[in-house]
């Protein structure tokens, strides 16, 4: 199997009439405003966010009028590049398609510190070494509430 992308969005959409895919929201950075009661707390522990966030990947097959099977496994790494998540789902393009798109859902995100998350993607083909085919980098960054931006918002 050949990775062709990987995108981090916050949805995507898959039209029924045409079977193209609409991605919404490419995400590359994520900045957390804390109220200033929550700085201490978030500096002595890590914080779990309710985010949405899709993974999508597009894959296609080496040989044609074959099937093809592989585990795809998502990884995440803090900027101290320690595995925070892993996720592994096996997927399969049947002999009459040439592609498949494989789209992972996060709901929760934990921040440990500032700093840049790295998404790996690997593909594990069947009796194959597991080859890292991407990467997909997250920016994030933690702020303070202040009056002013208090009197912006309001």
């Amino acid at each position: 199997m050949k990775h062709v992308w990987s995108i981090l969005c916050t949805k995507s959409i898959i039209d029924n009439a045409t079977n193209n895919i609409s991605l919404f929201d490419i995400v590359e950075k994520l900045v957390i405003t804390l109220k200033p009661q929550e700085k201490q707390v978030a500096r002595s522990k890590p914080i779990t966010l309710p985010v949405s966030f899709e993974i999508v990947s597009l894959l296609t097959k080496k040989q044609q009028k074959q099937s093809e099977k592989a585990e795809l496994i998502i990884e995440l790494l803090n900027p101290k590049k320690k595995k925070i998540i892993e996720h592994k789902k096996k997927i399969e393009i049947p002999k009459d398609f040439n592609r498949i798109r494989v789209r992972g859902k996060i709901n929760a995100l934990t921040v440990e510190e500032n700093g840049t998350y790295l998404f790996v993607i690997k593909l594990k083909e069947e009796k194959q070494i597991v080859k890292k085919v991407a990467e997909i980098p997250l920016e994030i960054s933690t702020t303070v509430e202040t009056k002013e931006s208090l009197s912006i918002n309001s």
